[in-house]
């Protein structure tokens, strides 16, 4: 508790404390910063290091499930490998999303063709991705010049106690490298 000052020396004398104990505080602040931003940095330093290592761990099983991919997946008639441990590596398809070459042709070949479906009406004519995309819509979209459908394979590791990782696996890949046992 803080006596009531009794006169203008007291009250200047608490007014001097106030100052003295918001200095504290500013520098408690700056001090738990500066521990903040070290421990921040230290974590930072720590979790490159940790994707690091998961990144070489995840090649490692790539390509070990690269070389051994037909085999384990008895020549492409299953896509997951369950492994001990409750885990499992899998190959799979993303879907299919469409790529617009040259935008200006594509709207204008849509717009003459009036194929609405594809592409919506605001005060501007845009392509409508999403109709494009649509299973229901691939064999009209597929004959649009200038639309292309990219898909990827992807390579999924999984486990009871990892969080799923995935990868693109790319094009260069798919020559896949001898077994090894």
């Amino acid at each position: 508790m803080v006596e009531v000052p009794q006169n203008k020396d007291d009250a200047a004398d608490l007014i001097v404390e106030i100052g003295k104990l918001q200095r504290k505080q500013a520098r408690n602040a700056a001090t738990l910063a500066a521990r903040k931003a070290r421990l921040e940095e230290k974590a930072a330093s720590e979790r490159k290091a940790i994707d690091t290592k998961i990144d070489a761990i995840v090649d490692a099983i790539e390509a070990w499930a690269m070389a051994n991919r037909d085999e384990m997946t008895q020549d492409g008639k299953t896509k997951t490998v369950a492994l001990p441990k409750a885990t499992e590596v899998a190959w799979y398809n993303t879907p299919a999303i469409a790529k617009i070459s040259k935008a200006e042709d594509v709207l204008k070949y849509v717009r003459e063709h009036k194929l609405r479906r594809f592409f919506t009406v605001e005060t501007v004519y845009a392509l409508n991705k999403e109709a494009l995309n649509r299973k229901s819509n691939r064999h009209f979209a597929e004959k649009v010049p200038g639309v292309s459908f990219v898909q990827r394979e992807v390579f999924s590791i999984k486990g009871n106690t990892i969080t799923e990782i995935t990868r693109n696996i790319k094009a260069a890949k798919k020559a896949r490298p001898k077994p090894v046992k």
